[in-house]
């Protein structure tokens, strides 16, 4: 809209007779009025069949083929078989209203932005707009694009209170070969290849989607300028079953919030940059990762359940400084591992392990550190494992570890120091690790003579019979550990395993471990990651 305003000058002479005749000297009086001017610039494109017809001449007709060659907004609505394109100056901004437009590519994109400087999609409120292309594209370039049923090689945004579906059968749904922003609408994406791919980067502030592709969910690939191949996301409502992975990052995968649904092939959230999570609630089932990051993976704040993986989160640091976290994964809960190789092609380095180091020798790049938080992990393999160093630090900390003894429930190639917050890491014997180090909390290790076994309440019970921690079992355990923040050196702590007593001691100032018959004990090894089968869902402690 335009606002036209008017100065309105009005000139009154009031003239006033009193009772004796005598007359008052004229008012001026001034008032600015605003006057709304609607603007007549959109251009509407109906369509119909493989024809349409448009109220400008920016916009040229043919069969199967609508062109816009100039800057402006445009509406459009119907039913159109063929292609939309924008071939505008490279300085222009185009505005595409969809307004209940059902666009079928025949021959390439049901919409080509092939030159602009941004391309504008806005979803009508209360539309329903539809975008197809077929199988196998007769029109493509040199370089072999367009390969998308929405493909801009500019600045892409998408908005609007209304719905898309896009049904990508030759490769990617929507792309941007620059930027790709979306503020709002509800998509929904069918892919053959990428579901949402913005070159450069991905920024997405609001809306509702549902992805399925059969590569990733969302991607951002440039991999020659280390400030793009980033992805942006501060809120909206996810579905995505990928398979690849769901979200993918060349350089950094930043999350402020959202609520996410993901289920993969392979990893849930990727980046072979740095992976953040600041908010977020997040359920992942992946094939793979959970969240990998191959340089630093920091989650401040949010809710991140990860109910199916190999590895649950893998970096090659890891910092957990808030939030609540609920793992289950095959192998390794927490991995910090350095890759042992880099790609170029958006696919992940491998980590390192024991193949590449078996001698266990500590990497100092690689460290765990969980400050703050509530985090549960069950673990077939390692439940927490760092090729580094690895600290507790603050937060409420339960693993479920291994039942086997090729593995630890806590795994540290390097330094392995609490000092602070409530841990209960429960496991196997054999590569049970105990902390090199503990300051600012007390704790201890039991070692069980007996198999305690899967579904058992363990209680731990002060002096004068106040319970300090409660948990249960979900697999046979023959080692425990415990670090709180309530225990008292000097007092007498019982253990109980479904009410019956197996062990009782005086908690001393320094960090022990005792068999369950009250007797101190060496052990605590560190041990060699490895495989094991998924024992299943969580449990949390009574802390």
């Amino acid at each position: 809209m335009k606002k036209l305003g008017v100065l309105i000058l009005l000139v009154g002479l009031l003239l006033v007779t009193n009772g004796c005749g005598k007359e008052e000297e004229g008012t001026e009086v001034t008032e600015e009025v605003t006057v709304e001017e609607v603007d007549s610039s959109e251009v509407t494109i109906e369509c119909a069949g493989d024809t349409a017809t448009a109220s400008a001449d920016s916009v040229n007709i043919q069969t199967s083929l609508i062109e816009i060659t100039e800057a402006g907004t445009y509406r459009l609505s119907g039913d159109f078989s063929g292609q939309l394109r924008v071939n505008a100056m490279n300085t222009d901004i185009v505005t595409l209203i969809l307004d209940n437009i059902t666009i079928t590519g025949t021959t390439s994109s049901a919409i080509y932005g092939m030159q602009a400087e941004e391309v504008i999609i806005e979803l009508a409120a209360g539309s329903e707009n539809m975008l197809s292309d077929p199988a196998a594209y007769t029109e493509l370039d040199a370089e072999g694009e367009p390969d998308g049923c929405l493909y801009v090689q500019d600045d892409l945004t998408i908005k609007g209170e209304g719905a898309l579906t896009v049904n990508g059968s030759y490769n990617d749904g929507v792309v941007s070969k620059d930027d790709l922003v979306i503020e709002g609408g509800v998509l929904k994406i069918t892919a053959t290849n990428h579901a949402l791919k913005g070159r450069d980067s991905v920024a997405i502030s609001d809306g509702e989607f549902t992805l399925v592709a059969g590569g990733e969910g969302i991607k951002s690939n440039n991999d020659t300028d280390a400030e793009k191949g980033v992805i942006e996301l501060t809120g909206g409502t996810y579905q995505i079953e990928a398979t690849g992975k769901g979200i993918l990052a060349q350089t950094s995968l930043v999350v402020f919030g959202g609520e996410y649904t993901i289920q993969t092939t392979d990893d849930g959230l990727h980046t072979n940059g740095n992976l953040t999570v600041n908010g977020g609630n997040f359920t992942i089932a992946s094939g793979d990762d959970g969240l990998h990051a191959d340089g630093d993976v920091v989650v401040a704040e949010g809710e991140i359940n990860i109910t199916q993986s190999y590895e649950g989160i893998e970096g090659t640091t890891i910092a957990i400084n808030g939030g609540t976290l609920n793992i289950t994964a095959d192998d390794d809960g927490f991995n910090a591992a350095s890759p042992s190789s880099e790609t170029t092609d958006g696919t992940p380095g491998t980590m390192r392990g024991p193949a590449e180091d078996p001698m266990g020798a500590a990497d100092e790049a690689c460290s765990l550190i969980i400050s703050s938080g509530n985090v549960t992990v069950n673990a077939g393999g390692d439940g927490l494992d760092s090729n580094g160093s690895l600290t507790l630090a603050g937060g409420n900390v339960t693993v479920y570890g291994p039942a086997n003894d090729g593995n630890g429930t806590i795994d540290a190639d390097g330094t392995y120091s609490i000092t602070g917050g409530n841990l209960i890491a429960m496991g196997s014997s054999g590569m049970h690790q105990n902390p090199s180090s503990v300051s600012g909390v007390l704790g201890f290790t039991i070692y069980f003579n007996s198999t305690c076994s899967a579904g058992s309440t363990i209680t731990l019970q002060n002096q004068i019979g106040e319970e300090v921690v409660t948990a249960q079992t979900l697999k046979d355990i023959q080692a425990l550990t415990i670090t709180n923040a309530g225990l008292v050196a000097g007092e007498t702590y019982t253990l109980y395993v479904d009410g019956t007593e197996r062990g009782s001691w005086i908690l001393s100032e320094e960090f022990k471990s005792y068999t369950d018959s009250g007797e101190e004990t060496s052990g605590g090894m560190g041990g060699m990651p490895g495989g094991g089968m998924n024992p299943g869902g969580m449990g949390g402690p009574g802390w």
